[in-house]
């Protein structure tokens, strides 16, 4: 493969595990063979091959990325539990690619749903293939996450414990179509209580972390050590919350410089925490401020500052810095239950650092 180019400096510490998930990764998709190029579409959104808006594409025949997509936390996170318990990963492949099939036919869906035309600052999938075929891509890799899964037997996994990882991973799909079902509900309200946003992102991002964890610590421990399973899938159900905490600060306040991407949750009107969090504490003239350009149909461009100063009068950015600090505590009481200590959980503790240290604008 050519040489891995982090999209932040700070994940640099992963990059051994990101050249093997992207290796593995382009040998899967490599295998499917089907009609006209219908394939190459998914090779694009993953960053294997480049394609114009005909369709055409132009991929390096080495089977490196054009450029890397995303972090890769999700499979990362996956391969560090089983190696930190088992001392290997080999046979957790189908598993730790499962996850990041899995994660991305929900962005393929998300993006359809949210109109979004650009993901990693370029066309998202559906603008290139149509809308039609865009739910079709995110069907199929749903379909390959679970082919995945049940590819665990090749590697010496017996139906008992094929069985356990595939109804986890079925709970986590339902649960995740919840949340989605609430983040769109939220688009036409303006009422959202936190309780109401917790449980949505609890769903909608923290659930998956936790199903991989679960997965990963049910595989290494053969389903034998149930506190350490527990243990795992709690950190990561809270690094989860972390997660998303951190994304709600750096979509209004982030530098781009810094993250690679331009904070647009004021000019987008995303219902975050810090807006929800400002609607209940902050003065009525600016709530009823804050109600009309959330309001409007246009996206919010010359008030963009009127936003930020309402949100600075009701301590919005502390707040949301208080919560990612709880989050963060608990991040880390729920790694050091598992008692493991080795490299592998000192990366899985550095996941946690590099969210949190983001979190600090």
């Amino acid at each position: 493969m050519s040489k891995y180019v982090s999209p932040m400096e700070d994940l640099a510490v992963y990059k051994d595990y990101v050249e093997i998930v992207e290796k593995e990764l382009y040998s899967f998709l490599s295998r499917f063979q089907g009609p006209s190029n219908y394939y190459d579409y998914l090779m694009y959104h993953f960053g294997f091959k480049s394609m114009d808006g005909n369709g055409s594409n132009g991929g390096n025949g080495a089977g490196a990325p054009i450029r890397l997509l995303g972090k890769r936390l999700r499979p990362v996170m996956c391969l560090l539990i089983y190696k930190a318990i088992r001392g290997e990963y080999e046979t957790a492949i189908p598993l730790v690619l499962s996850a990041e099939i899995m994660h991305n036919a929900s962005l393929i869906h998300d993006d359809i749903q949210d109109h979004d035309e650009l993901r990693w600052g370029r066309p998202t999938l559906w603008k290139m293939a149509g809308l039609e075929q865009g739910i079709n891509y995110g069907d199929t890799l749903q379909a390959m996450a679970y082919g995945l899964i049940l590819d665990l037997g090749k590697k010496g996994f017996n139906d008992r414990m094929i069985t356990k990882i595939m109804a986890a991973s079925n709970h986590v799909h339902i649960t995740v179509v919840e949340g989605q079902f609430m983040d769109l509900l939220f688009e036409k309200r303006l009422d959202i209580s936190e309780s109401e946003y917790f449980e949505m992102i609890s769903k909608k991002t923290a659930t998956p972390y936790a199903g991989i964890a679960e997965s990963a610590a049910l595989l290494a421990t053969d389903d034998q050590d149930p506190e350490l399973i527990a243990a795992y899938k709690d950190y990561a159900l809270k690094f989860g919350m972390l997660f998303q905490l951190t994304d709600d600060i750096l979509g209004i306040w982030g530098d781009m410089r810094k993250t690679g991407k331009v904070p647009a949750d004021i000019k987008y009107k995303k219902k975050t925490l810090p807006i929800i969090y400002a609607l209940q504490h902050t003065s009525s003239k600016n709530k009823e401020r804050l109600i009309s350009l959330y309001s409007q149909s246009e996206p919010i461009d010359g008030e963009a500052p009127l936003v930020l100063e309402i949100l600075e009068e009701a301590g919005t950015k502390e707040l949301c810095q208080e919560r990612t600090r709880k989050f963060y505590d608990e991040t880390l009481q729920a790694l050091g239950a598992t008692k493991i200590s080795n490299v592998y959980q000192e990366k899985l503790k550095y996941m946690a650092d590099y969210c949190f240290n983001r979190s600090q604008v």
